[in-house]
């Protein structure tokens, strides 16, 4: 059986390299990293949160209870939702107003620690295709390093304000 796929989407996705080189803040690159997510991937909407915490952290048995993206990014593999609207899940501010039946949520991890959560909201049910996973797979590496990357820089302006730079 032969699988086709949308050679646009591709396309999108091989530019985003070159697009994120020409963004110059991590605002800019989140800006474009969601456009991206949301294109690539065929959802409407799109919010990248940042976690920047270890696993043993998240794990600690002395916390009460996680939040919404930390549960999520504990997952370690995307989840879907596909019932949002019906299913009573109390759904964190960043995307609270969101009003999409289909969530997705992909926890980006770099070793031990959790960056963050990549959140995707559609208007319609749909099938994660093949397609669909390789591109996450294709996409997830980028949307990582990206993140890592501006995580390091805001620690380093936070540790550079306290004088410890």
């Amino acid at each position: 059986m032969t699988v086709s796929f949308d050679e646009n989407r591709w396309k999108h996705l091989a530019y985003l390299a070159k697009q994120l080189e020409g963004a110059d803040s991590p605002e800019r690159r989140g800006e474009v990293l969601l456009r991206c997510a949301r294109d690539v991937l065929s959802f409407e909407h799109a919010c990248l949160v940042a976690i920047g915490k270890r696993e043993e952290e998240l794990r600690d048995p002395n916390r009460n209870r996680l939040p919404f993206f930390e549960f999520i990014a504990l997952q370690k593999n995307p989840v879907a939702v596909d019932d949002a609207l019906d299913s009573g899940l109390e759904l964190p501010e960043e995307i609270a107003t969101w009003r999409y039946p289909a969530l997705l949520f992909i926890p980006l991890w770099s070793g031990p620690e959790a960056l963050g959560v990549l959140a995707l909201g559609a208007s319609r049910h749909r099938e994660f295709s093949e397609e669909d996973q390789h591109l996450l797979h294709a996409m997830t590496p980028l949307l990582t390093h990206v993140l890592e990357k501006d995580l390091r820089e805001q620690d380093r302006v936070r540790l550079a304000r306290q004088g410890r730079l």
